[in-house]
C-alpha cells in the first residue's frame, strides 16, 4: 500500500498588471512541473472575483495550499520551504507564523472547522522560546475552544504538560485544565497543589474552585 503524503494542491488569485502574481505563478508552474504540487488552480480577480469575495482577499497574490493562506509575494527559497513541510509541520508552522504576525482570526477560523488541530495549539505553548504573541494567541482560541467542549478531550495532554512542562506552559496548562470542566482534569490539578511553583499552585487551587467540589483527599 502506498502511504506517501500526496504533494499539496494551490489556488492562486492574481489580477491584471500585479508583477509579484506573475512571478508566483511562474514558481508555482515550475514546482507543479517538477512534483511539488499535485495541482494549481489560478483565478483572475478581475474577471473572476467570486473566490476572492468567498474568502474576503483584498490584495493580490494571494494563495492558498491545502486551505492555508498565504498574502504577497513569495522567494523560490519560501515557497520551497513551505512545500517541503509534511502536512502537519506545514500547518503548525502556519498557525505559529499567523498569530506572530496578529493574524489571529484566521487561526481562529481554521480551528472551528479543524477543531482537531486545537492540539498544534498546545505544541506552540510547550515552546518555551514562543513569542509573547504567539502565546497570547494560542491561549485565546483554546480558552474560546473550551466553551464549545472541544478542550476537554485534550485533557490528558494538559495534564502531561502541567506536570512535566516549562515553567510558563505548566501554567498556562492548569489554567486551561479547569477550563475544561471535567473530573477527568482533577487529578491532575491537584498534583500540582504540592509543587515549588507558588504561581502554578495557585493557579491549580483556582482551576479546582472551577470544576467545583473539594480537593480529593
Amino acid at each position: 500500500m502506498n502511504t506517501t503524503t500526496p504533494p499539496p494542491r494551490a489556488l492562486l488569485l492574481v489580477a491584471p498588471g500585479c508583477p509579484h502574481c506573475a512571478s508566483l505563478l511562474e514558481l508555482l508552474c515550475q514546482e507543479v512541473k517538477g512534483g511539488s504540487l499535485a495541482r494549481l488552480e489560478v483565478a483572475n480577480i478581475a474577471s473572476d472575483p467570486e473566490p476572492a469575495r468567498q474568502r474576503g482577499v483584498r490584495s493580490v497574490p494571494w494563495l492558498e495550499l491545502d486551505g492555508l493562506a498565504f498574502e504577497g509575494s513569495m522567494t523560490p527559497g519560501e515557497l520551497r520551504e513551505w512545500l517541503s513541510f509534511p502536512p502537519e509541520a506545514r500547518l503548525e508552522r502556519w498557525m505559529e507564523k499567523a498569530l506572530e504576525e496578529g493574524r489571529m482570526r484566521q487561526v481562529e477560523t481554521l480551528v472551528r472547522e479543524r477543531p482537531e488541530i486545537l492540539d498544534l495549539l498546545l505544541g506552540l505553548l510547550e515552546r518555551e522560546e514562543a513569542a509573547v504573541s504567539i502565546r497570547l494567541g494560542a491561549m485565546a482560541i483554546l480558552e474560546e475552544a473550551a466553551g464549545g467542549g472541544a478542550l476537554s478531550r485534550l485533557v490528558p495532554r494538559l495534564g502531561a504538560i502541567a506536570t512535566n512542562g516549562g515553567t510558563a506552559a505548566r501554567v498556562d496548562a492548569c489554567y486551561l485544565l479547569g477550563l475544561t470542566g471535567t473530573e477527568e482534569a482533577r487529578p491532575w490539578l491537584e498534583s500540582c497543589l504540592g509543587d515549588e511553583n507558588p504561581e502554578l499552585r495557585e493557579v491549580a487551587r483556582e482551576a479546582l474552585a472551577t470544576l467545583g467540589g473539594e480537593p480529593s483527599e
